[in-house]
């Protein structure tokens, strides 16, 4: 990571808030030649409000912006002493230094947007929405999967195919599960461990958005299906005969 959109977009993908993150630019923690340290594990603490603390470099990009924070100019006009060690400024300073840095990676973001991510945004919104029905499973995706099943959605309306589909999202949510055709007419998706609640929600939910009422499929859990050529279905005593 090399600038704050890239740290913004991170962090929503790992199920948080943008909130979440405090920018810090006082602790010059950061290289002159970067925006941000390029380890994630360096540059993020959890400060008392639990929120993650990202050191950043200012100058990179925003010197002009950031200039009349730290210049003596902005002191006590007799003691010349600088904005952010007057006691009473100091909590205010890192609070504005925060939202505006906020504010510069969303424009950051958004500036790099195609029409496809706001096609994206558009069928999440949607989702959580009820459009699509079942609001409570929609609930335990994480940002990153339900990027994942919009995306698809879209190449489904695009090209028609809904078995690639959902082989792909199935692929991408689901990188454990094992998806087969038995027989040419039944989809096998096929976990290798105990059933769970939650993912059986969840896979259900995606293949519904994909899948034409016509198509018959099985879920299995441990056990699946021996079928000649998949050589994970073929383990003696672990396939259903």
């Amino acid at each position: 990571m090399n600038y704050i959109w890239e740290q913004l977009i991170q962090t929503v993908h790992d199920g948080l808030n943008a909130s979440d993150i405090h920018f810090l630019v006082f602790r010059n923690n950061v290289s002159p030649h970067l925006e941000i340290l390029a380890d994630v594990s360096l540059q993020t603490n959890i400060n008392k409000n639990m929120l993650l603390e990202v050191d950043v470099n200012p100058y990179m990009r925003f010197s002009k912006i950031f200039y009349a924070f730290t210049q003596k100019e902005l002191g006590d006009p007799e003691k010349q002493e600088p904005l952010i060690n007057v006691v009473e400024y100091q909590e205010f300073t890192e609070a504005t230094i925060d939202v505006v840095l906020h504010y510069l990676a969303e424009v950051d973001w958004l500036t790099g947007l195609t029409k496809h991510d706001f096609h994206i945004k558009l069928i999440i919104k949607d989702m959580e929405n009820g459009i699509f029905g079942d609001i409570k499973t929609i609930e335990m995706l994480n940002a990153n999967e339900k990027v994942v099943l919009a995306d698809q959605l879209i190449a489904l309306y695009r090209t028609g195919d809904n078995i690639p589909c959902l082989l792909r999202a199935i692929s991408k949510i689901f990188s454990y599960c094992q998806a087969v055709v038995k027989d040419g007419e039944e989809l096998v998706f096929y976990f290798r461990e105990p059933q769970n609640m939650e993912i059986d929600a969840k896979i259900r939910f995606v293949i519904r958005l994909f899948l034409p009422i016509s198509i018959d499929f099985s879920i299995h859990w441990l056990l699946t299906y021996g079928i000649v050529d998949y050589d994970n279905t073929m383990f003696i005593e672990e396939f259903i005969l």
